[in-house]
């Protein structure tokens, strides 16, 4: 955030509904993206509506989570590397995430699945192998991990077109 700011970049932190006290919640974004963050919130009626009201009359709510409904969860429940509670404070599939959305006031116009990225699929694929239960990362990978992932992550990348580990929905509000 700070080197953003260095370079000039409008630059917010903290929770959405921190940004709509401090700017204000007025309508004004064609489009909101949250990738990879719903999962983490903890008041998610909150999330949502403060979102919606930060939508442009026409705006659109993009939402990227973990797909709680992909074959590869449903196959190795204990290794599914998105499993990653504290940190994922909510799962969700399809029609969870479209009630949530309906409550708001939204309405799912377009929902997408595809796989996780290399990193998803080799930490999957540990939890698998190891007799733990899947865990979050505790520090930075290494240096050897790092550059091992890229020919791995050669070798997979198209399982992000073949899955079905990532959820992604377009929502709008609903038409009365």
């Amino acid at each position: 955030a700070e080197e953003a700011r260095r370079k000039g970049h409008d630059v917010f932190g903290g929770t959405v509904e921190e940004f709509a006290r401090e700017r204000g919640d007025a309508p004004g974004f064609d489009v909101i993206v949250a990738q990879h963050v719903l999962e983490h919130i903890v008041d998610l009626a909150s999330f949502v509506a403060t979102t919606r009201r930060l939508l442009a009359p026409g705006g659109k709510l993009c939402l990227c989570v973990p797909n709680f409904s992909s074959k590869l969860r449903r196959a190795l429940p204990q290794s599914w590397s998105w499993y990653q509670v504290p940190a994922h404070v909510y799962h969700f599939t399809l029609p969870s995430l479209s009630r949530l959305l309906d409550k708001a006031g939204l309405h799912v116009d377009q929902s997408f699945e595809n796989g996780g990225d290399s990193l998803f699929l080799l930490m999957t694929g540990m939890n698998t192998l190891s007799s733990k239960a899947p865990r979050q990362m505790q520090k930075a990978p290494s240096l050897a991990l790092r550059w091992g992932v890229r020919p791995v992550s050669r070798v997979l990348r198209s399982y992000f077109h073949l899955g079905d580990d990532e959820l992604m929905v377009v929502a709008s509000e609903q038409k009365h």
